[in-house]
């Protein structure tokens, strides 16, 4: 099998790259790649992807459950508590 899901996950990541470099603001395109590096083991750059999302976006909640998720991935747990306390503010 010519490719492989390796192969399609970085073809994703150029184009939404490339969507983000056009549209910074693009919140589907931020929570996708947001989605990649998490698969990838990398909460931290899906956390600062996260951190973009404007408050007004169809996706700001979910944004701010999976920032909070990270965090207590990360052992980070006083964060995620206040992570999820803004959310329900």
């Amino acid at each position: 099998m010519a490719g492989g899901r390796e192969g399609d996950e970085t073809a994703s990541l150029i184009y939404l790259r490339l969507a983000l470099a056009l549209d910074s603001e693009h919140d589907l395109a931020l929570v996708s790649l947001a989605d990649i590096y998490e698969r990838r083991k990398l909460p931290e750059a899906a956390n600062k992807l996260y951190d973009t999302m404007p408050p007004q976006a169809p996706f700001y909640f979910t944004a701010r459950l999976q920032a909070a998720l990270n965090h207590e991935q990360m052992g980070e747990p006083e964060r995620a508590v206040s992570e999820l306390e803004t959310l329900i503010a």
